[in-house]
């Protein structure tokens, strides 16, 4: 892949995923929230696990690096608590990580079982096994409850807003997209019957529209985390640990 489509991809990631309000104002005034060290941590893990996403159905780097590099971005980029530092934010933190941990986890181990298309641990690969045939329609169950699960845990992790935060939730809304609706992409692109360079830009920017409106919502509603702490961790880790029984007793 040529070091132009590399950088391409990269603005692209960047206009999608960072909203106006973090840039200086016409009249010269910066917008609140200082780059600090630990932003600037942040912003470097969120990005580099957005290029860990396979939008192509073929990451840029390995995409087993998504959870470990997301999982930091999370952890460094502060609660969004406003003039308050509540100690009950934390759990949305610990839910989106516990929920990535379980998830991972049940996956990893039903590729070991069965034996799925892509590395081991791979996003793609994981994405893979949801659509196999020979694989029955058993884990439509298994998919549900994980994207459910951690669509609440990404929409209450409670995160400020800026440019790092607002990175890591695209990142985060990038993985749910292509994780579990990449098929969708793919069957669109099958659809427009062109060839393979274009059906592959058309996978690419459909998957990245998605992800720039699931992490719209999944922005705004980062205030939640705070209303309803206990009910969004509960819901959350629940559908998760629903999703990995489903797979724990599958075969």
């Amino acid at each position: 892949m040529s070091v132009l489509f590399q950088v391409l991809y990269g603005v692209l990631i960047l206009a999608l995923s960072i909203p106006r309000s973090v840039f200086p104002r016409r009249d010269g005034a910066v917008s609140p929230g200082a780059p600090s060290a630990r932003s600037a941590a942040a912003f470097a893990c969120a990005f580099a696990s957005a290029y860990a996403l396979p939008w192509s159905g073929v990451p840029m780097i390995p995409s087993q690096a998504w959870f470990p590099v997301c999982a930091a971005a999370i952890l460094l980029v502060p609660a969004h608590d406003g003039q308050r530092r509540l100690p009950v934010l934390r759990s949305g933190k610990v839910a989106a990580l516990l929920c990535l941990s379980l998830f991972y986890t049940g996956m990893a181990n039903l590729m070991l079982r069965v034996g799925t298309p892509g590395a081991l641990g791979s996003i793609e690969g994981m994405s893979a096994a949801f659509r196999l045939e020979s694989l029955g329609y058993g884990l439509l169950a298994a998919q549900a409850f994980f994207f459910g699960g951690m669509t609440v845990a990404f929409a209450t992790v409670g995160l400020r807003e800026g440019a790092s935060a607002s990175l890591t939730i695209f990142s985060c809304a990038g993985f749910l997209t292509t994780a579990f609706l990449s098929p969708l992409f793919s069957k669109a692109a099958i659809a427009t019957g062109a060839a393979q360079p274009v059906s592959i830009a058309v996978q690419i920017v459909s998957a990245l529209i998605v992800s720039a409106l699931l992490a719209m919502i999944f922005r705004r509603a980062q205030g939640l985390a705070a209303q309803i702490p206990a009910a969004s961790f509960t819901a959350s880790t629940i559908l998760t640990v629903a999703g990995c029984v489903v797979l724990r007793f599958y075969r």
